[in-house]
This record gives C-alpha cells, sequence and structure tokens, in this order.
C-alpha cells in the first residue's frame, strides 16, 4: 500500500503541474497508477462492485469526473500526452485488436461455425425489436416514427461515432448542406452517449443477475458448449507467446490494408473498418484450421493478460477521452431518456428470449447481441465486455457494432436520401 501511495504522489504531481511528456511512458504511468487504487477502491464497494460494474465501470466514471471538474483540463501537456497515447498512437486500437483476433483464433472451429449462424439472426431480430419499441415509446410521448429513426434508431444502432453518427452526418451533408448535417450531428453524439451509459448499466446489471442465477449464464460462454476451450495443448514458451503476439499484429496491419487501401468505399461503396475485416480474416483462419495448436495456445495467453491486466487502465482512458458526462447532462430529457431506454431494452432483452432457441446462454446473448449494439462502437463495446466481465465475448462485440453498424449505415444511406432530417430533428 505503501508504494502505491508515493506512486500516487507522482501521478498527482505530474497533473497539478500539467506536464507530461509527449511519448508511451507518462500516459502509461499516470493511468495504471489511479486504475490499480480506483479499481481496488470501487471493487470494494456493496452493490456497486456487483451489479453496476465494480471497478471497471467506477474507473471510467473516476475518468470521466477528472475531466468534467477540469482536475485534467483539456488543454493540458497531460490530457494530450493520454490522448494521443490511447487514441492516436493506437492503445486503444492494440487493446481491441489482441482480444478481438485472440479470442476469434482460439475458439473451436465447430462450435465457432455453429454459433455464428445464430448470432446473426437473434443480432437482426433484437435490432429491429429495439427499433419498433423505440418507435412505439416515441409515439406514446409524441413523437412520430420518422423522427425518431431518424434522432433516435439510427444514432443508437450505427455502431458508435467514427463508424456511425459521423460517416452519417457526412451523408446528410452531402444531400442537404452542412447546417443540416451539423445539427443533426450534435443531437446523435448526445443520443449515443445516454445509449452507451445503458448499455453499460443493463450489461453490469445483467452480469449481476448472472451470479445470482448461474443457469441463465455460460459464465462468459455464448453458447452452451465450452468454446474457449483449446483442446490438445501443447508445452507453451516465450518463444511461442512472442510468434502469437507477432502474428496478432500482422493481421492487424493487413487488415488496415484492406481497408485503406484495397476494399475502400470508392470500390465497395460502404465505409467498412478494420475491424470487420479482422474478423473476416480469423474467421478464414479459423475455418482453415491451419494455426498450430502452440501458437492458438499463445493468443490465449496474450488475450488473458491484456484483458486481465489492462482493461482498467483502457476503461479509465476511455472516461478521460470519450464520455462527455456535459453532453449527458444537457441530454437528460425524459422524453430523450424514455425512447433510447425503450429502444436498448428492447435490442437487450428480445436476444435472451431467443437464446434458448439457439443454445445460447441469456445473459451472454443480451450483453453482446443487445449491449453491445446500443453501445458507442469499439469502446463502448470495451466498456460493456469490462463491465460484465465479459471480454473474452470481444468477437461477437465486434459482430454486433462493426458488421451490425455497417449495415445500419446502409439502411441510413438509403433513409436520407428520400427523408430530410431537417424536416424531423428534435
Amino acid at each position: 500500500m505503501y508504494i502505491y501511495i508515493v506512486l500516487l504522489g507522482i501521478a498527482i504531481a505530474v497533473i497539478a503541474t500539467g506536464y507530461a511528456q509527449m511519448n508511451m511512458l507518462y500516459p502509461m504511468f499516470i493511468l495504471f497508477t489511479i486504475a490499480i487504487i480506483g479499481g481496488e477502491i470501487f471493487s470494494r464497494i456493496p452493490i456497486w462492485n456487483k451489479y453496476l460494474g465494480g471497478a471497471v465501470m467506477g474507473c471510467m466514471f473516476i475518468g470521466a469526473f477528472l475531466v468534467f471538474f477540469n482536475a485534467i483540463p483539456k488543454d493540458w501537456m497531460v490530457y494530450d500526452s493520454i490522448k494521443t497515447w490511447f487514441n492516436g498512437q493506437g492503445f486503444l486500437d492494440f487493446y481491441i485488436s489482441v482480444i478481438l483476433i485472440c479470442s476469434v483464433l482460439v475458439v473451436p472451429r465447430k462450435i465457432l461455425m455453429k454459433a455464428l449462424g445464430g448470432f446473426i439472426i437473434i443480432l437482426a431480430i433484437g435490432s429491429v425489436a429495439g427499433a419498433g419499441l423505440g418507435i412505439l415509446g416515441g409515439l406514446i410521448v409524441g413523437v412520430d416514427a420518422k423522427s425518431t429513426i431518424i434522432n433516435y434508431t439510427l444514432p443508437i444502432l450505427g455502431g458508435g461515432n467514427g463508424a456511425g453518427t459521423v460517416p452519417m452526418s457526412q451523408v446528410i451533408s452531402q444531400n442537404y448542406g452542412d447546417k443540416v448535417g451539423g445539427d443533426w450531428y450534435s443531437g446523435a453524439v448526445a443520443i449515443t452517449v445516454i445509449a452507451n451509459i445503458f448499455s453499460i448499466l443493463f450489461a453490469a446489471i445483467l452480469a449481476g443477475v448472472g451470479k445470482s442465477k448461474p443457469e441463465l449464464s455460460g459464465g462468459g460462454n455464448l453458447t452452451k458448449s465450452n468454446i474457449h476451450v483449446i483442446e490438445d495443448k501443447k508445452p507453451l514458451n516465450d518463444r511461442n507467446i512472442a510468434a502469437s503476439l507477432v502474428l496478432t499484429l500482422g493481421i492487424y496491419v493487413l487488415s488496415t490494408i484492406i481497408s485503406n487501401q484495397i476494399l475502400t468505399k470508392d470500390v465497395i461503396k460502404i465505409n467498412l473498418p478494420n475491424y470487420v475485416w479482422m474478423i473476416v480474416i480469423c474467421l478464414l483462419l479459423n475455418v482453415a484450421d491451419i494455426l498450430p495448436s502452440d501458437m492458438k495456445q499463445g493468443m490465449a495467453k496474450i488475450q488473458t493478460f491484456i484483458s486481465k491486466q489492462t482493461t482498467w487502465l483502457v476503461m479509465l482512458a476511455i472516461g478521460i477521452t470519450s464520455i462527455d458526462l456535459s453532453a449527458f447532462v444537457k441530454a437528460l430529457t425524459g422524453q430523450t431518456i424514455f425512447i433510447t431506454l425503450l429502444t436498448v431494452m428492447g435490442c437487450v432483452f428480445v436476444p435472451m428470449l431467443l437464446a434458448k432457441a439457439f443454445q445460447f446462454y441469456p445473459i451472454e446473448a443480451g450483453i453482446t447481441a443487445g449491449c453491445c449494439m446500443t453501445a458507442q462502437g469499439g469502446a463502448g463495446v470495451i466498456a460493456v465486455l469490462g463491465a460484465s466481465n465479459r471480454t473474452e465475448l470481444m468477437p461477437y462485440g465486434q459482430i454486433s457494432t462493426r458488421i451490425g453498424g455497417a449495415v445500419v449505415l446502409i439502411v441510413a444511406s438509403v433513409l436520407f436520401a428520400s427523408w430530410n432530417p431537417s424536416m424531423y430533428m428534435m
């Protein structure tokens, strides 16, 4: 304890002076120190630690409040250092990529193929149900269906900010002018923040329900077969782990090349992010069954370390760089909360009701096909899976927000071609 008190003192001194070098060392030290201490505290708070996300969600709110109360001003070097390393230099991409790639590749091939078909079905039905329930909520409070779809359904289901609301606003700007696109975007961002918070809360609550009713939960497994067990284990050494890490990085690089240089928006008429191609590459590798078992074991080891030892840090950084408490507070109208809540509920609970028919566990189905679909992109998926302590379900979470979001973007482009958002904005 005394060591961490000294470390916290150093971190506070750095924050108080506002000085931080623009490299990975300063932000890693600050984030790790605050996250470890804050996480230990929140993991011991009754009720919070069981139903509201515990240490993981606590770290996220610590970060958000540090910025909100100007303890870490956005114009200070400390903030720039954290944001540059976490977003600009790609640690968040590294975190997602390691968990995503490793999770897909260590899943036994036959069970993965069986699970994916059913998962896509419950994802689609759940999204339609969420949209329908949201429209019903809008009608109850006096909002017509088109206004609900434009202002709520599309932003919530659109796959977050960079892959969802931003390209949607660009489509609007191209058709109706920059002012219309900008006005729509300002409201859409607030809606996605609220939906993201609801998604995280539902995920944390469902995780708590899973503990009290274990028959509803797979403990991190989506299917009723243990899809994360690696068969025919061989002795593992450091070189296996290093080789697995290099393979993970190679898949990341290949996916970005495909997304940015080969299958670009100009070629396929839609902007698919590299995470979609990561999933495709890993699925092909898994189905082909060409990776040695020791490399799969190395990937499992890497995934375990990253998910267990850096998630608190990641959540703290997300709170600092991505969670806008002021936008959340401004959007806290009864109408907005009601419609958004119903939309998220439909997306979450319908997949849970369908889970049994596809041999899925209801808790995991609701978290992946529901909460991840309504979360705020990749960072939202991390928050959802972190709050529910189910980061091993990252492949399904990314399928929800990336592939599901890409489909919604296509639908939005078609709707915006005939519906002028300025006529329906709240």
